[in-house]
Protein backbone atom coordinates (compact mmCIF):
# COMPACT_ATOMS: atom_id res chain seq x y z
CA UNK A 1 0.00 0.00 0.00
CA UNK A 2 1.52 3.40 -0.89
CA UNK A 3 1.73 5.54 2.33
CA UNK A 4 1.70 9.28 0.46
CA UNK A 5 1.35 11.10 4.00
CA UNK A 6 3.24 10.52 6.90
CA UNK A 7 3.65 6.99 7.37
CA UNK A 8 0.13 6.28 7.74
CA UNK A 9 -1.17 5.10 4.70
CA UNK A 10 -4.08 6.12 2.79
CA UNK A 11 -6.17 6.44 6.02
CA UNK A 12 -6.24 4.67 9.30
CA UNK A 13 -9.06 1.96 8.46
CA UNK A 14 -9.59 0.26 4.62
CA UNK A 15 -11.63 0.38 2.06
CA UNK A 16 -14.42 -1.51 3.71
CA UNK A 17 -13.03 -4.95 1.95
CA UNK A 18 -12.99 -7.81 3.84
CA UNK A 19 -9.48 -9.03 4.73
CA UNK A 20 -9.26 -12.53 3.31
CA UNK A 21 -12.28 -11.75 1.23
CA UNK A 22 -12.13 -12.07 -2.57
CA UNK A 23 -11.71 -8.73 -3.28
CA UNK A 24 -9.54 -7.85 -0.55
CA UNK A 25 -6.15 -8.27 -3.38
CA UNK A 26 -7.68 -5.48 -5.13
CA UNK A 27 -5.89 -3.55 -2.54
CA UNK A 28 -2.53 -4.22 -3.60
CA UNK A 29 -3.09 -4.28 -7.28
CA UNK A 30 -2.98 -1.55 -9.94
CA UNK A 31 -6.01 -2.15 -12.69
CA UNK A 32 -5.40 -0.95 -16.36
CA UNK A 33 -8.63 -1.11 -18.60
CA UNK A 34 -8.02 -3.05 -22.06
CA UNK A 35 -10.19 -2.15 -25.06
CA UNK A 36 -11.37 -5.62 -25.27
CA UNK A 37 -13.85 -5.87 -22.52
CA UNK A 38 -15.91 -9.01 -22.98
CA UNK A 39 -18.78 -8.35 -20.21
CA UNK A 40 -22.31 -9.05 -21.90
CA UNK A 41 -24.05 -6.13 -22.99
CA UNK A 42 -27.17 -5.65 -21.10
CA UNK A 43 -30.12 -3.41 -20.73
CA UNK A 44 -29.52 -0.95 -18.90
CA UNK A 45 -32.72 -1.57 -15.87
CA UNK A 46 -32.40 2.33 -14.08
CA UNK A 47 -34.27 4.36 -16.45
CA UNK A 48 -32.45 7.59 -14.79
CA UNK A 49 -28.78 5.53 -16.16
CA UNK A 50 -30.57 4.68 -19.57
CA UNK A 51 -32.10 8.68 -20.05
CA UNK A 52 -28.72 9.43 -19.09
CA UNK A 53 -26.48 7.39 -21.86
CA UNK A 54 -29.37 8.26 -24.56
CA UNK A 55 -29.08 11.82 -23.96
CA UNK A 56 -25.23 11.88 -23.80
CA UNK A 57 -25.09 10.55 -27.52
CA UNK A 58 -27.57 12.74 -28.94
CA UNK A 59 -25.74 16.00 -27.62
CA UNK A 60 -22.20 14.39 -28.33
CA UNK A 61 -22.18 15.93 -31.92
CA UNK A 62 -23.52 19.35 -30.37
CA UNK A 63 -20.72 19.24 -27.87
CA UNK A 64 -18.08 18.34 -30.03
CA UNK A 65 -17.42 15.30 -27.61
CA UNK A 66 -15.12 12.39 -28.59
CA UNK A 67 -17.41 9.40 -30.46
CA UNK A 68 -15.26 6.89 -28.71
CA UNK A 69 -14.89 8.31 -24.98
CA UNK A 70 -18.43 8.68 -25.58
CA UNK A 71 -19.16 5.02 -26.14
CA UNK A 72 -16.85 4.37 -23.04
CA UNK A 73 -18.99 6.24 -20.83
CA UNK A 74 -22.23 4.43 -22.64
CA UNK A 75 -19.95 0.85 -22.02
CA UNK A 76 -18.89 1.81 -18.32
CA UNK A 77 -23.08 2.35 -17.82
CA UNK A 78 -23.64 -1.28 -19.24
CA UNK A 79 -20.70 -3.22 -17.14
CA UNK A 80 -21.43 -1.27 -14.08
CA UNK A 81 -25.26 -2.35 -14.75
CA UNK A 82 -24.33 -5.90 -15.28
CA UNK A 83 -21.84 -6.97 -12.40
CA UNK A 84 -24.41 -4.78 -10.01
CA UNK A 85 -26.77 -7.74 -10.70
CA UNK A 86 -24.06 -10.28 -10.84
CA UNK A 87 -22.18 -9.43 -7.52
CA UNK A 88 -23.00 -6.78 -5.52
CA UNK A 89 -26.72 -6.52 -5.43
CA UNK A 90 -26.79 -10.40 -3.65
CA UNK A 91 -25.58 -11.98 -0.84
CA UNK A 92 -22.95 -14.56 -1.61
CA UNK A 93 -22.20 -18.02 0.20
CA UNK A 94 -18.68 -19.31 -1.67
CA UNK A 95 -17.68 -21.93 1.32
CA UNK A 96 -21.14 -23.72 1.60
CA UNK A 97 -19.80 -25.60 4.78
CA UNK A 98 -22.40 -28.03 6.23
CA UNK A 99 -23.99 -26.69 9.47
CA UNK A 100 -22.81 -22.79 8.32
CA UNK A 101 -24.03 -20.45 6.22
CA UNK A 102 -21.12 -17.46 5.76
CA UNK A 103 -22.04 -15.01 3.45
CA UNK A 104 -20.61 -12.37 1.82
CA UNK A 105 -22.85 -8.72 0.85
CA UNK A 106 -22.44 -4.95 0.19
CA UNK A 107 -23.62 -2.19 1.31
CA UNK A 108 -23.93 1.23 -0.42
CA UNK A 109 -22.50 3.74 0.50
CA UNK A 110 -24.97 6.82 2.13
CA UNK A 111 -22.81 9.44 0.13
CA UNK A 112 -19.66 9.76 -2.68
CA UNK A 113 -17.96 12.80 -3.00
CA UNK A 114 -16.34 12.62 -6.74
CA UNK A 115 -13.82 14.85 -6.74
CA UNK A 116 -13.08 16.57 -9.74
CA UNK A 117 -9.61 18.05 -10.82
CA UNK A 118 -8.23 20.00 -14.09
CA UNK A 119 -6.98 17.04 -15.29
CA UNK A 120 -9.72 14.68 -15.66
CA UNK A 121 -11.34 13.66 -18.19
CA UNK A 122 -14.89 13.66 -19.75
CA UNK A 123 -14.86 9.75 -18.73
CA UNK A 124 -13.65 9.96 -15.39
CA UNK A 125 -15.77 12.31 -14.11
CA UNK A 126 -18.61 10.76 -15.60
CA UNK A 127 -18.14 7.65 -15.28
CA UNK A 128 -17.76 7.71 -11.29
CA UNK A 129 -21.16 9.78 -10.99
CA UNK A 130 -22.69 6.64 -12.78
CA UNK A 131 -20.88 4.03 -10.94
CA UNK A 132 -22.42 6.07 -7.62
CA UNK A 133 -25.97 5.91 -9.24
CA UNK A 134 -25.27 2.20 -9.93
CA UNK A 135 -24.32 1.19 -6.60
CA UNK A 136 -27.71 3.30 -4.67
CA UNK A 137 -25.22 6.30 -3.14
CA UNK A 138 -26.32 9.53 -3.00
CA UNK A 139 -23.19 11.50 -5.34
CA UNK A 140 -21.73 15.08 -4.63
CA UNK A 141 -19.74 16.55 -7.28
CA UNK A 142 -16.91 18.40 -5.62
CA UNK A 143 -15.00 21.11 -7.95
CA UNK A 144 -12.84 23.63 -7.42
CA UNK A 145 -11.84 26.76 -9.60
CA UNK A 146 -9.46 26.14 -12.61
CA UNK A 147 -11.51 22.67 -13.20
CA UNK A 148 -13.08 22.26 -16.90
CA UNK A 149 -16.77 23.59 -15.67
CA UNK A 150 -18.25 22.71 -19.36
CA UNK A 151 -17.66 18.83 -18.11
CA UNK A 152 -19.82 19.35 -15.00
CA UNK A 153 -22.05 21.73 -16.28
CA UNK A 154 -23.14 18.90 -19.01
CA UNK A 155 -23.21 16.20 -16.21
CA UNK A 156 -25.56 18.51 -14.30
CA UNK A 157 -27.73 19.06 -17.39
CA UNK A 158 -27.69 15.36 -18.29
CA UNK A 159 -28.63 14.33 -14.26
CA UNK A 160 -31.21 16.77 -13.96
CA UNK A 161 -33.70 13.88 -13.30
CA UNK A 162 -31.77 12.29 -10.55
CA UNK A 163 -33.14 14.81 -8.22
CA UNK A 164 -31.46 15.10 -4.44
CA UNK A 165 -29.71 11.64 -5.72
CA UNK A 166 -26.64 13.80 -6.79
CA UNK A 167 -25.51 17.19 -5.73
CA UNK A 168 -23.16 19.71 -7.66
CA UNK A 169 -20.89 21.80 -4.97
CA UNK A 170 -17.90 24.30 -5.83
CA UNK A 171 -15.36 24.01 -2.84
CA UNK A 172 -12.05 24.41 -1.46
CA UNK A 173 -9.88 21.53 -0.30
CA UNK A 174 -9.75 23.22 2.53
CA UNK A 175 -13.48 23.32 3.17
CA UNK A 176 -13.72 19.28 2.30
CA UNK A 177 -11.02 18.60 4.47
CA UNK A 178 -13.41 20.06 7.32
CA UNK A 179 -16.22 17.94 5.96
CA UNK A 180 -14.31 14.88 6.21
CA UNK A 181 -14.30 14.99 10.31
CA UNK A 182 -17.91 15.68 10.35
CA UNK A 183 -19.40 13.67 7.32
CA UNK A 184 -19.50 9.44 6.82
CA UNK A 185 -18.37 9.90 3.55
CA UNK A 186 -16.12 8.28 0.83
CA UNK A 187 -14.11 10.35 -1.05
CA UNK A 188 -13.35 9.31 -4.86
CA UNK A 189 -10.45 10.34 -7.03
CA UNK A 190 -9.54 9.47 -10.69
CA UNK A 191 -5.57 9.48 -9.85
CA UNK A 192 -3.57 9.72 -6.68
CA UNK A 193 -1.28 12.10 -7.83
CA UNK A 194 -4.27 14.43 -8.32
CA UNK A 195 -5.44 14.29 -4.73
CA UNK A 196 -4.24 17.23 -2.28
CA UNK A 197 -2.00 16.47 0.78
CA UNK A 198 -4.66 18.50 2.67
CA UNK A 199 -7.03 15.65 2.04
CA UNK A 200 -4.35 12.85 2.78
CA UNK A 201 -3.78 14.63 6.18
CA UNK A 202 -7.40 14.75 6.64
CA UNK A 203 -8.52 11.69 5.68
CA UNK A 204 -5.50 10.10 8.36
CA UNK A 205 -7.05 12.44 11.38
CA UNK A 206 -10.39 11.07 10.37
CA UNK A 207 -9.86 7.23 9.47
CA UNK A 208 -11.91 8.09 6.63
CA UNK A 209 -10.69 5.83 3.41
CA UNK A 210 -10.21 7.93 0.45
CA UNK A 211 -10.37 5.96 -3.51
CA UNK A 212 -7.90 7.00 -5.54
CA UNK A 213 -7.20 4.03 -8.08
CA UNK A 214 -7.93 4.61 -12.07
CA UNK A 215 -11.32 5.05 -12.82
CA UNK A 216 -12.20 1.32 -14.72
CA UNK A 217 -14.94 1.11 -17.18
CA UNK A 218 -15.21 -2.65 -15.48
CA UNK A 219 -17.59 -2.73 -12.86
CA UNK A 220 -16.49 -5.60 -11.08
CA UNK A 221 -13.79 -3.20 -10.13
CA UNK A 222 -15.01 0.17 -9.86
CA UNK A 223 -18.67 -0.78 -8.04
CA UNK A 224 -15.74 -1.69 -5.46
CA UNK A 225 -15.19 2.02 -4.10
CA UNK A 226 -18.98 2.34 -3.68
CA UNK A 227 -19.45 -0.44 -1.02
CA UNK A 228 -18.90 -1.08 2.10
CA UNK A 229 -18.58 -4.86 1.78
CA UNK A 230 -20.15 -6.68 4.97
CA UNK A 231 -19.44 -10.89 6.20
CA UNK A 232 -22.43 -12.76 7.93
CA UNK A 233 -21.77 -16.31 9.55
CA UNK A 234 -24.68 -18.05 10.51
CA UNK A 235 -24.72 -21.12 12.24
CA UNK A 236 -27.49 -23.26 11.72
CA UNK A 237 -26.64 -27.02 13.65
CA UNK A 238 -27.33 -27.70 16.83
CA UNK A 239 -24.52 -30.49 17.87
CA UNK A 240 -24.28 -31.47 14.46
CA UNK A 241 -27.90 -31.66 14.37
CA UNK A 242 -28.86 -30.04 10.46
CA UNK A 243 -32.82 -29.92 11.07
CA UNK A 244 -34.68 -29.74 8.08
CA UNK A 245 -31.70 -28.05 6.10
CA UNK A 246 -29.92 -31.66 6.37
CA UNK A 247 -30.89 -32.63 2.82
CA UNK A 248 -28.99 -29.53 1.33
CA UNK A 249 -26.37 -30.07 -1.16
CA UNK A 250 -23.35 -28.41 0.42
CA UNK A 251 -19.61 -28.89 0.54
CA UNK A 252 -17.77 -32.01 0.38
CA UNK A 253 -16.47 -32.83 3.66
CA UNK A 254 -12.69 -34.28 3.78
Amino acid sequence: MRQPFGGMGKSAVGPGIKAGGPNYVATLMQFEDRCDLTDPLVDIGDTGLDDFCKALRSVAQSHSLDDAEVESIVRAAQSYEHWMQLEFSQAHDSFRLIGEDNFRRYLPLGEVHVGVHSHDSLFEIFARALAARTAGCRTVIGTQSGVDANSVKLLDELTDSWAAAIEFVAETDTELAAAIDVRPVRIRYAAPERVPLELWAAAASAGRYLADTRVSVHGRIELMWYFQEQSLTQIYHRYGNLGRRAEEERALVC
